[in-house]
């Protein structure tokens, strides 16, 4: 039954090849005026390939999906619309009610950023003029790496603001207890606890023996402020000691912060550089002109072959 059909259809198909040719012909013919310039623009494309460098990714996801994400981001795309003019390249009226849904739709439409198998990056533009199409790639190049910047410059200012805070607040803690220690050496003559603590304790007894009442009075007069303030001298100056350290720390904690917050970095490692194409990639007019004759030789040999049924019933 199957070898029946079979050789049905072949019977068929000779019977009918010169229409069949007709048709595939007037076919092509058509496909090819209707997909020329006359009738459908022709496009250029312009390609980038790049990797993400020195960003930081959030979360689980990678520095290229995080880098597609910026590239794709609504702010760069007005930013682009408006440095290009593209509402005048694409000749839409800024007075139209839905501007922006018309241009939005002809930008995502002719942009195309895709991650590789290899985490690179792939920027591709469609554009009716191919220098056009390049420009697109190098603004839109450039305001990702601004945006990059100025949110990487956010956090590290951030952290310089808190550097900063820290660094003044010791510095305020350090100036507070040197204004003490200063005081209780002038009004009390205490420099160095342990040394000077010997040094009367020798002039007293020393004067005791040789019955020096002068140096007695003075060395006694010291011994009794060590006594009395000595304590809390000690802790202030092991306090300023402690704090010159932390200060220290903190200050090349902070500077440290400073340089990173100046730095200017790349944010992307371009591996081949968008160029204007001198070769249009839209539309294709083979694929359409084989396509179109292949889909008119199966119609029309299904037409025949339902018409030659036809007059076989009747």
């Amino acid at each position: 039954m199957e070898q029946f059909n079979n050789i049905f259809l072949v019977k068929t198909l000779l019977k009918y090849i010169k229409q069949l040719l007709y048709i595939v012909i007037v076919a092509g013919i058509i496909s090819a005026l209707f997909s020329s310039a006359y009738f459908i623009t022709p496009k250029y494309k312009s390609v980038a390939i790049l990797y993400p460098s020195n960003v930081s990714p959030y979360s689980n996801e990678s520095q290229t999906e995080q880098m597609v994400q910026l590239l794709q981001s609504a702010d760069i795309r007005d930013k682009i619309i408006d440095t290009l003019d593209l509402y005048k390249h694409y000749k839409i009226d800024k007075k139209h009610p839905q501007r922006k849904s018309v241009i939005n739709f002809e930008y995502q439409e002719n942009l195309s950023v895709s991650k590789t198998e290899f985490e690179s990056i792939e920027l591709a533009v469609l554009d009716e003029n191919p220098e056009t199409a390049a420009k697109i790639i190098e603004i839109l190049l450039f305001f990702a790496d601004k945006k990059i910047q100025n949110i990487q410059k956010q956090k590290a200012l951030e952290v310089v603001v808190l550097n900063k805070k820290i660094f003044n607040n010791i510095k305020f803690q350090l100036d507070s207890v040197d204004t003490l220690v200063k005081l209780y050496g002038k009004r009390y003559g205490l420099l160095d606890y342990g040394t000077q603590t010997l040094i009367a304790q020798k002039a007293y007894f020393k004067s005791s023996l040789k019955n020096n009442g002068k140096v007695q009075s003075e060395s006694k007069l010291m011994l009794n402020n060590l006594v009395e303030h000595g304590y809390d001298f000690m802790f202030l100056t092991d306090k300023a000691m402690a704090l010159r350290n932390i200060y220290a720390e903190q200050e090349r904690e902070y500077y440290k912060s400073l340089k990173d917050y100046e730095k200017v970095f790349t944010y992307n490692n371009i591996i081949s550089k968008a160029i204007a194409s001198d070769k249009k990639a839209y539309p294709v007019r083979w694929l359409i002109v084989l396509s179109s004759m292949l889909s008119a030789a199966f119609l029309g040999f299904l037409v025949l072959l339902m018409l030659d049924n036809k007059e076989d019933n009747s």
